[in-house]
Order: structure tokens, then C-alpha cells, then sequence
């Protein structure tokens, strides 16, 4: 599989992390980590299949994927082509109506949220002649569908700078106090901007952290300490519940992206 990452316009810099063009010259299947933020997807070769706990199931040619802490596998067909924006963590509120907590765990047709109705980019995008183009043509939709009117929350902006920081050691009701607001207050404002829990977030950050930071050999305890678990045994808890599988076996396969 081939990915060229991208850069987002001035206007989406602080909604889009990244533009990705990923491309499957011959049919392919790969194992997608949970990502942190929104990730929405705009098919314009090919067809996809999605499998998780719920099953297999074809992808619509625009979709959006919500956070989720358990990974996917996506069988790609030959010839699939898709321009991937990846959200910046809690930037949601910035494109859609609905909270982000609605999307949690699950991947849906984004012409079935509102406001986006109504796209359908697969022939306009295949018919552009570069990569760039696509990405731009994405940008354009997206910058147009921007909500002015909602400016970032800063309880949720200050609740995900401190879970940072430290996705290890963030303690909920601390931060709470931190903040001055009960921590059902907190959780409710956190969920419909990011789309999962203060303490769902940090997990993932770290499960993250530790399986990038894996290199063949490397010691599984030291690495769980590195990103923060209590023991070994956590970190291999938190990875069989993400994967289905052990920590070394997970990471020594090369499908996993």
C-alpha cells in the first residue's frame, strides 16, 4: 500500500491533522490502529471491506470513523484509491453537528450526517489529474462546510493538553478539581468534542505510544514502563483487548498500519 501524506490549507489547519492518498496497486488487507481523532475517508478507486467485532461489511465511498479503541482490518480491491483526512483530536464540533460520542466505534456513511447530505466526490476526484488536486478538491469541501459560529471549547482544549502531557497519569476527578467543574460535567462536554472519555482517550494515547515505540527485540517490560503501564502484564492486557492478540505476535506482523 502506498501513502503520501499531505498538508491541509491555512483555512483547516487547526480541524485536519492530515491529508493522506493511500492507493492499493493489487488487492491488500492491513490492520488500522485506533486513531485518537475523526477520520474521514473519500473513495475514488476501487471498493473497500471493513471487518471488526460487529462483522464484515462493504464501506460507502465517503465515510467517517469515529474513536474507537479496538482496531479494524480493511480489505482493499485492486486499483482502491481513498484521500483520508485525519482530524486533529476534539476538533469535531468544528465540521459536524452531531456530538463525536455518536461516532464512537463505529464507521458510517458521512452523506448520513447532516450538513454532508450531500456529497459524492468519487467521479470528481478520479477525473482530477494529480494527487494534489484531490486533497485540494477535499480541503475546499470541508473549509465550505466549517462551522464559525463554534469556537473550540477551553475546558475540553485544557483537559486534552493535560492528558498530553501525561496520558499515563491523568487521574479524571484531579483533573475535574483542576478544572473547577464536577467530573460528570467534564466527561459529557469531552465525549461530544472528542468522542470518547477523558480516560478512554488516555488509554488509547498510550497503547499508541507503546506500540510505536516497539523494535524487534525490544523488551516488553521496558516498554510498558516507557508508556507509562504499571507492569508488563497491563500493557499485555491492554493489547490483547485492542487486538485480539499478544504483544509480540501483534507487532511482529506487516500488515498493521
Amino acid at each position: 500500500m502506498e501513502v503520501l501524506p499531505f498538508s491541509p490549507s491555512p483555512a483547516l489547519a487547526q480541524v485536519v491533522r492530515v491529508f493522506e492518498v493511500v492507493r492499493a496497486g493489487e488487492a491488500e488487507t492491513h490492520t488500522l490502529l485506533p486513531e485518537p481523532g475523526l477520520v474521514l475517508a473519500f473513495r475514488f478507486g476501487g471498493s473497500a471491506v471493513m471487518t471488526d467485532r460487529r462483522g464484515a461489511r462493504p464501506l460507502a465511498d465517503e465515510v467517517v470513523t469515529g474513536v474507537r479503541l479496538e482496531t479494524r482490518s480493511m480489505r482493499t480491491a485492486a486499483g482502491g484509491a481513498a484521500v483520508i483526512a485525519k482530524l486533529h483530536v476534539g476538533a469535531a464540533p468544528a465540521l459536524f453537528r452531531e456530538g463525536a460520542h455518536r461516532l464512537f466505534g463505529l464507521t458510517r456513511a458521512l452523506r448520513g450526517l447532516r450538513g454532508f447530505e450531500d456529497v459524492a466526490l468519487r467521479g470528481a476526484l478520479a477525473a482530477l489529474a494529480t494527487d494534489a488536486a484531490r486533497v485540494g478538491h477535499v480541503d475546499a469541501l470541508l473549509t465550505a462546510r466549517l462551522r464559525p459560529d463554534v469556537a473550540p471549547d477551553p475546558i475540553v482544549a485544557a483537559a486534552l493538553a493535560a492528558i498530553a502531557a501525561d496520558p499515563a497519569g491523568v487521574r479524571v476527578a484531579a483533573l475535574s478539581d483542576d478544572l473547577d467543574l464536577a467530573q460528570d460535567s467534564l466527561e459529557k462536554r469531552f465525549r461530544r468534542a472528542v468522542g470518547a472519555t477523558p480516560k478512554q482517550l488516555a488509554t488509547l494515547l498510550r497503547l499508541r505510544a507503546a506500540l510505536r515505540g516497539y523494535a524487534p527485540g525490544a523488551s516488553l517490560t521496558a516498554l510498558a514502563l516507557a508508556a507509562g503501564y504499571y507492569d508488563q502484564s497491563h500493557f499485555i492486557r491492554n493489547v490483547r483487548a485492542a487486538t485480539g492478540d499478544a504483544p509480540r505476535r501483534f507487532l511482529g506482523r506487516d500488515d498493521v498500519c
